[in-house]
């Protein structure tokens, strides 16, 4: 359950962040256990602020599963990223996740102990318990059993989707729930712009259609991908951001970007650019189907598998979106290789089930 402080100073640095702050955050979800200390084992600033702390405890009266770390998430210091940030609203919409949703979405999420945030949602902080302290790890290391990774995803999913389909609720307590930002923020146009400028001679012509089509007509594509029946997505589920229980069920983290949209744009995400082109073309049809009964069980829809596969060919392109301005960024969102094999991985998918002639079809162009 998160819990928030009445308190109107937001920390936006790991340093601003003193015993006395933390204690009364931590008191709602604590009562009575006295924090001795706080330490910075690790700080970062990137695409957000990270901070590992380790904290020690004087008077517990008895309170199990005190925290001995925690981990921390504020605004980036670099000033263009700390604006990338504002202008997405990626903090803000994280801090309402773990304010509202985390502590009851049916799918593994970091637990959180405080999130709060400025009204102009400039600033923020979650408090969240440390991963690593029971037993979790990032789902990179099971890069060797990708099928194993795939199909828990595929049931995830479905739980997710299902628990939040086409909810009322997106018009009442969860009206903060917008689609998915990237479709009309005019700062991808730009970063579109600057992949289709660098890469174009290094991809296949598919790369450059896709871009110019984009930039011309960025209104009307992202009226596409909102037509479908909305959901609680996650809306950036690669790989990176997810992590495995001690058990190896998948949970996730980096909810920055969580939206109302159609669910498959958190499944054609994922297959299409966190997984080795030869394994999404022989488990693609597979998965999607696992995806459909995962679904259906969970409370959402009886779809056929076409209806799947033809939604899965369109949202394809917003995954391609996504990892082309990724590349287009350089390295201010990941890494240039990250965001290159990204780039190839998601035109390939495009290129293999015909996902750009499908987007033309719906604009009714050609």
């Amino acid at each position: 359950m998160t819990i928030l402080s009445s308190s109107s100073f937001v920390p936006v640095r790991a340093e601003e962040i003193s015993r006395d702050w933390l204690q009364q955050a931590l008191a709602p979800a604590f009562p009575g256990a006295v924090l001795e200390s706080v330490s910075i084992a690790k700080a970062h600033s990137g695409t957000t602020g990270r901070a590992r702390m380790n904290l020690e405890w004087r008077d517990t009266n008895g309170i199990a599963d005190l925290p001995q770390s925690l981990f921390a998430k504020f605004p980036p210091v670099d000033d263009d990223q700390k604006q990338l940030v504002v202008d997405w609203g990626m903090g803000a919409r994280e801090a309402r996740f773990y304010k509202f949703l985390a502590g009851e979405v049916p799918v593994l999420a970091p637990r959180a102990f405080y999130s709060d945030m400025s009204e102009d949602g400039r600033h923020y902080i979650m408090l969240m318990g440390d991963l690593r302290a029971v037993g979790a790890r990032p789902a990179a290391v099971l890069r060797d059993s990708t099928e194993l990774m795939a199909c828990e995803l595929m049931d995830a999913f479905g739980l997710l989707h299902g628990a939040y389909w086409d909810s009322p609720r997106f018009a009442t307590d969860l009206a903060w729930l917008e689609p998915y930002p990237l479709g009309r923020q005019p700062e991808t146009l730009g970063l579109l712009q600057s992949a289709y400028d660098s890469f174009r001679g290094d991809m296949p012509p598919l790369f450059a259609d896709t871009c110019r089509l984009v930039l011309d007509r960025q209104q009307e594509v992202a009226d596409v991908f909102e037509l479908g029946t909305p959901t609680l997505v996650h809306g950036d589920s690669h790989i990176g951001n997810l992590f495995l229980d001690a058990q190896d069920h998948v949970g996730f983290f980096d909810w920055a970007l969580c939206a109302k949209m159609p669910g498959m744009w958190d499944v054609a995400y994922v297959l299409s650019n966190s997984f080795p082109t030869e394994f999404r073309r022989e488990h693609e049809r597979t998965l999607l189907e696992r995806y459909r009964r995962a679904l259906s069980e969970a409370g959402g829809p009886q779809r056929s598998l076409d209806e799947i596969w033809d939604e899965y060919r369109l949202y394809v392109v917003y995954s391609w979106i996504s990892t082309t301005i990724t590349a287009g960024a350089g390295s201010r969102m990941q890494s240039l290789e990250v965001g290159l094999r990204g780039a190839r991985w998601t035109t390939q998918a495009m290129e293999d089930i015909g996902s750009l002639e499908l987007l033309t079809a719906r604009l009714g162009i050609g």
